[in-house]
């Protein structure tokens, strides 16, 4: 256990976090109180003496979700003060103020503020602006207009007879392109021609001003293709994954309090699987294809990172986010 020193603030990480802080007692009433609970935390305090290793009082919500134990005693002891979470939720944001109130310091004697001496008032001195004159520019001198230069006689342009342009002819050539097919027999196709042949067609009647012509289709191309097999990993389970902000402190996902659009990477131990995924409406499911044991649940954006010991069917894990609270008295 760690010695008590003053107020102190401890959270609940990582997952079954039990805090306990030895404490000196002195003869008299000893007040032992939790506070500033945030996240998913409910506390509960156990009062042992550190000698009998016996219970001495105990308390969970004196004061909503915090703990406080009244304590008196006829003579001095050493206690431990065992500190525990009664809801599930665990981890860096799962935080609480513990402190203890002895009996001589029920009425602390205020100390007296230092008289502060107010300092001499400065008069600011503004010292008289300095203008200088601009300097005098002298002016260009004035441009010799030059001599102006005979103006050029345009050459006559005489008519040029029309070239006659002859008809380009197009032709496309269909290229065979392999198509996945039954890799146990190799089988002979014939490729569609009805784009090209629609396109001789516009072609040769371009040209048939000229002489008259008998269009032949193209030959019958054959190849040869093979069909590729595809398989499907196994699934041994399916992860479900809820990410929320805790409204009304009952750590379930509720309408309304699911997180959008958040990053989740599962790993397991052996980096032979890794996926990912991004929440809707607070929810994730995720099939697992690996045989491990344990997995990893990562969340970026929240900075945590929990283990979980994978079923046989399906598996869940949640992340709560307590709500941001608001002071009792605004400023």
């Amino acid at each position: 256990p760690m010695l008590y020193t003053g107020r102190i603030q401890r959270s609940f990480n990582p997952e079954n976090d039990v805090d306990y802080i030895a404490f000196r007692l002195k003869p008299g009433l000893t007040i032992f109180q939790t506070d500033q609970l945030q996240g998913a935390a409910d506390t509960q305090l156990t009062l042992y003496d550190r000698q009998t290793q016996t219970i001495l009082a105990s308390n969970d919500d004196a004061d909503g979700l915090a703990s406080r134990i009244n304590f008196e005693s006829d003579r001095s002891i050493d206690v431990i003060v065992q500190i525990d979470n009664r809801a599930v939720g665990y981890g860096r944001h799962v935080t609480y103020t513990f402190f203890v109130i002895a009996e001589a310091d029920f009425t602390p004697t205020p100390t007296p503020l230092p008289t502060q001496t107010p300092l001499p008032t400065q008069t600011p001195t503004i010292p008289a602006a300095t203008y200088t004159p601009y300097p005098t520019y002298t002016p260009f001198p004035t441009a010799t207009p030059q001599a102006n230069w005979p103006t050029r006689t345009p050459k006559p342009v005489w008519p040029t007879a029309a070239a006659t342009q002859t008809p380009r002819v197009v032709v496309l050539v269909a290229t065979p392109t392999p198509r996945p097919w039954s890799a146990q027999t190799a089988a002979s196709v014939t490729p569609d021609w009805q784009a090209t042949k629609t396109v001789q067609q516009a072609t040769w009647a371009a040209t048939s001003r000229a002489r008259t012509a008998t269009s032949t289709p193209p030959p019958t191309e054959s190849m040869t293709v093979t069909r590729v097999a595809t398989t499907t990993a196994q699934i041994y389970s399916t992860l479900r994954i809820e990410l929320f902000t805790d409204m009304d402190g009952d750590n379930l996902l509720d309408a309304g309090e699911g997180m959008e659009q958040v990053l989740v990477v599962v790993s397991d131990f052996a980096n032979t699987f890794q996926r990912s995924g991004y929440t809707t409406h607070g929810l994730l499911l995720m099939p697992i294809t690996t045989p491990a044991e344990m997995v990893q649940i990562s969340v970026p954006y929240l900075a945590e990172t929990q283990h979980l010991t994978l079923a046989e069917a399906e598996n869940s894990i949640q992340f709560a986010v307590a709500a941001p609270l608001l002071p009792i008295e605004l400023p």
